[in-house]
């Protein structure tokens, strides 16, 4: 047994891949397993692997590429340790990486899901800094991925306990998928400091594929904005349009979005799955767009705005806050 496993799927990654390891072995914390899943690649990478002898390291050669949410499910299965720590082929981890994870892990026990900041490693590195806390991590999760994936550090028990896993269907964002799976059931976290250096190139994923991810994190968002209203009639291609600003030009789209904002409202105000006043707001704020883009065609207007939402002073207190949002846009 051992405190920590980490997992990293391989492939292909030859180049970056002896830096990753080494950066994993050289860990300040010493109590973990690397299970590392050679996914068919046709380069070095099976034999940088083999060079090392750290007794830690679990290799699984495969000869066939089956993608790496295969390897990252399996490799949940096969772990041996308490927290899962997941880890790219590409990327070098800071030296007091699992270290810090574990020790909030352990003072936290509420959370199951910690993550931390990433540094692009290039001439002029960028930083790319997540929301700390969960509900911070929750209105995040509105519009973009709240945590960095290869810098998490979960409890494998809340995943085994609630039958959870990566999802397939949901590459190359099936890691937003499952911090919305798992944010019903825990709370998330991110260490406010750099514990990963990241690597950007046009051969990841996320690039090759920008357009499906895109597609899956709205639909992830509107997945999980309908477990505050499941019995909801709103359809997907409805949140689409709100989210891209793709608004149809007639006053049947006004209240059929209207209506959506208004039940999501009021269903997180008895919920409280995202904190409610930043909620209304981000929420007030779209029904702002709306109704602009209608009064600009003179089919709809302010009279809309200002009645639509049934709590009429919980509306107008947040209608001031997006009122107040404006003027210093123009500023």
């Amino acid at each position: 047994m051992c405190t920590v496993s980490v997992i990293m799927p391989v492939y292909n990654a030859g180049f970056y891949l002896k830096e990753a390891i080494e950066s994993i072995i050289q860990q300040s914390y010493t109590d973990f397993e690397f299970l590392i899943f050679n996914d068919g690649s046709s380069d070095s990478s099976a034999e940088i692997v083999k060079s090392f002898t750290d007794s830690r390291i679990r290799f699984f050669d495969f000869e066939t590429n089956s993608g790496y949410v295969v390897h990252l499910n399996t490799g949940i299965a096969e772990s041996k340790g308490k927290y899962i720590a997941r880890m790219d082929a590409d990327d070098i981890a800071h030296p007091l990486r699992l270290e810090k994870q574990v020790a909030f892990l352990e003072n936290n026990p509420e959370v199951s899901v910690v993550g931390a900041w990433l540094q692009t490693i290039e001439d002029q590195p960028d930083i790319f800094k997540y929301p700390e806390t969960h509900g911070e991590i929750m209105m995040t999760m509105l519009n973009e991925n709240p945590m960095g994936h290869p810098v998490v550090m979960m409890r494998k028990e809340v995943l085994l306990t609630n039958h959870i896993k990566y999802e397939q269907d949901y590459v190359p964002a099936e890691d937003f998928k499952l911090w919305t799976l798992l944010s019903g059931l825990t709370r998330l976290a991110n260490i406010q400091e750099v514990l990963l250096f990241y690597r950007k190139h046009q051969q990841q994923i996320s690039t090759r594929k920008a357009e499906i991810q895109n597609y899956n994190v709205l639909r992830t968002q509107f997945e999980l904005l309908k477990t505050l209203v499941p019995n909801s009639k709103h359809e997907f291609l409805l949140y689409e349009k709100i989210k891209k600003i793709r608004y149809e030009d007639n006053r049947l789209f006004v209240h059929s979005a209207g209506s959506f904002i208004s039940d999501l409202i009021k269903a997180n105000d008895r919920q409280l799955k995202f904190p409610v006043v930043e909620f209304r707001k981000e929420l007030l704020w779209e029904w702002y767009c709306i109704c602009n883009f209608a009064n600009q065609r003179n089919y709809a207007g302010w009279k809309d705005f200002y009645n639509f939402h049934p709590y009429k002073s919980s509306f107008h207190a947040g209608f001031n806050s997006v009122r107040l949002l404006i003027q210093n846009l123009r500023k």
